[in-house]
């Protein structure tokens, strides 16, 4: 059995060499920065054993898990509701989950920073209890799930 493909238009030729570039830029880019890289392997090596960058890896582990963790508690419940049901403003909630994926990081950390900083509207109620989000680990894990989970629950 042979399939005929249609033969593509010049408008989806000319889309397909365009998003091209795109990933060919990135590829690019990302080469360069390796290949750099592993022109010296003594130094990378040293530089990758040095405490301080194992200390980094770990921490950004030990935070992504954890962010995980949270993600499979909080945003599994919404994922099925929104998968398996229909109700009045369903849109509404599914916009207000995709919005990290549009924000720039940068205002998405400065809206996490402004939620849990000491005089945040969680950070000082829960600062009260003990919970600091300012320059320390549970900052790092509340903007890990603030950027991540509208792809968890979508």
């Amino acid at each position: 059995m042979s399939a005929k493909f249609p033969r593509p238009d010049s408008c989806i030729i000319s889309f397909s060499l365009i998003g091209g570039l795109v990933v060919f830029l990135t590829v690019l880019s990302l080469l360069n920065i390796s290949l750099a890289q592993l022109g010296d392997i003594p130094y990378l090596i040293s530089v990758a054993s040095e405490s301080k960058v194992i200390d980094s890896v770990l921490l950004t582990l030990g935070a992504g898990l954890n962010t995980v963790i949270l993600l499979l508690i909080f945003g599994t419940p919404l994922a099925y509701v929104l998968a398996r049901v229909n109700f009045r403003g369903k849109g509404f909630i599914e916009g207000l989950v995709d919005l990290p994926i549009m924000l720039p990081h940068t205002v998405a950390g400065i809206l996490v920073y402004i939620l849990f900083m000491r005089r945040g509207i969680i950070g000082e109620p829960l600062g009260t209890l003990g919970f600091v989000f300012e320059d320390a680990y549970p900052g790092i894990v509340a903007a890990m799930f603030f950027v991540s989970s509208p792809y968890s629950v979508l």
